[in-house]
């Protein structure tokens, strides 16, 4: 079975990708029901993160691509340094 992440902010452009180490193929999507807000604190350093909450009148806009198993948790450990 094929993995995939949703991924939004800088993590659609390739750039911001390559940082976390995804690389796969990457799909453009709508998913209905998302807004992204400022909610997510980062603990390692003093800011605060684009995250994503429930709404059912809200569309997010971003991508999807593909991840392998033992790579799903990276993604959420690399973006500390992205801009």
């Amino acid at each position: 079975m094929q993995n995939y992440i949703f991924c939004y902010g800088s993590l659609i452009a390739k750039d911001g990708r390559a940082k976390t180490g995804i690389t796969g193929k990457t799909y453009v999507v709508r998913v209905n029901g998302l807004n992204r807000a400022w909610n997510q604190r980062m603990e390692s350093v003093p800011t605060t993160a684009i995250g994503v909450v429930k709404d059912k009148e809200s569309l997010c806009n971003g991508i999807i691509t593909e991840i392998a198993e033992t790579e799903l948790r990276a993604p959420f450990d690399g973006t500390v340094g992205l801009r």
